[in-house]
């Protein structure tokens, strides 16, 4: 049995792509749906394998029934700590159960744990019913790393960045581009190998309910994402960057729209640049490259949109990959003067 934990339309997308490669072995993927606003409604499940089964599910509810009282609250100290204990998991596959996301016999050693980020509120909790885990890529994330608590660099006296994946307890890593891993984790890195068009064709097209012959791929697809480094998104500097993306365009007749990300408010956007067109921001940007029989440029500020796709497109970021810890600088060097960002789409195109 393999069980995945999927808390973004692009998690679902990744799960199912893997689970269809083993097809002949029980796969379980669990969707959060209010991180995203996903409307179970929205996908055909029929579609898929008898193999294959999907559960719909709310984080907070889930969260609420498993922490409450006393004995809860030690509960997500040891959750959030990563203390594993026989007791924890063992009251960790009973509110599971009994929340009916997991019966017991998961607990097994013939399941494999699949989670994303491994850090968020709900995998936290998952992750003490087993003894181990793998992770599939999220994003940048996994690549850049993300900065150490207060308690990791004072109080335990650790260096450097934390990685998705990073903990002793996860045995495997499956990332898109596994040469830009960090280097700590290149012992347990493997190729993600099961991205498959025939099946995207056969069972994702339908799972997500999209007419391939009726998607319209323009030349290039500005990918947008929340930004919460440098003040971005609240001083509305990337909708200033974003503007200086599509005066560009139009200077040089190339076909545009926006792919919102899923958990961004679409109306900002449509607000700012009403004559645009727009593509539906619940469909995976992945999933529409595929029907395109041009390739497309995902153009961003820095997203992993459109990573490991370059087979059916071109990922182009304002942002270098290698740029990455100076996004602050440079977002407040734009946030000043934006001619460093007509630069950079001088250089990309």
């Amino acid at each position: 049995m393999n069980i995945y934990l999927c808390s973004t339309l692009r998690h679902f997308l990744f799960a199912t792509l893997k689970s269809l490669s083993v097809r002949d072995e029980l796969s379980h993927i669990i969707v959060i749906t209010d991180q995203q606003g996903l409307d179970p409604n929205r996908f055909e499940l029929s579609v898929l394998p008898s193999t294959i089964s999907v559960k719909f599910v709310e984080r907070k509810q889930i969260l609420d029934n498993v922490y409450g009282g006393k004995l809860g609250l030690v509960h997500k100290l040891f959750a959030t700590a990563n203390i594993s204990s026989k007791f924890f998991q063992e009251r960790t596959l009973k509110k599971l159960d009994e929340c009916d996301l997991l019966s017991s016999e998961y607990g097994l050693k013939d399941t494999t744990l699949y989670l994303f980020n491994d850090r968020n509120r709900l995998a936290r909790l998952m992750r003490l019913a087993f003894v181990e885990y793998e992770v599939i890529e999220d994003g940048l994330s996994n690549y850049t790393g993300s900065e150490l608590s207060f308690a990791e660099r004072h109080v335990l006296s650790k260096k450097g960045r934390r990685f998705i994946g990073d903990d002793k307890r996860c045995s495997a890593i499956h990332l898109l581009a596994p040469k830009l891993a960090a280097s700590q984790l290149a012992p347990k890195v493997k190729l993600i190998n099961f991205i498959s068009h025939i099946n995207v064709n056969s069972f994702i097209y339908p799972l997500f309910k999209v007419d391939k012959s009726k998607v319209s791929i323009p030349e290039v697809i500005i990918a947008t994402q929340p930004i919460s480094i440098g003040n971005m998104s609240e001083s509305e500097c990337d909708i200033a960057v974003f503007q200086k993306m599509v005066d560009y365009l139009k200077l040089n007749n190339h076909s545009y729209a926006f792919k919102v990300h899923p958990r961004e408010n679409e109306m900002k956007y449509m607000d700012a640049f009403p004559d645009a067109h727009f593509i539906e921001s619940k469909t995976p940007l992945e999933l529409l490259v595929f029907s395109s029989c041009e390739s497309p440029t995902v153009l961003s500020i820095y997203s992993s949109a459109g990573m490991g796709f370059e087979g059916y497109c071109q990922r182009a970021t304002l942002i270098k990959d290698d740029e990455a810890e100076q996004q602050a600088d440079i977002y407040a060097q734009w946030q000043n003067d934006l001619v460093d960002v007509d630069k950079r789409l001088e250089e990309i195109f």
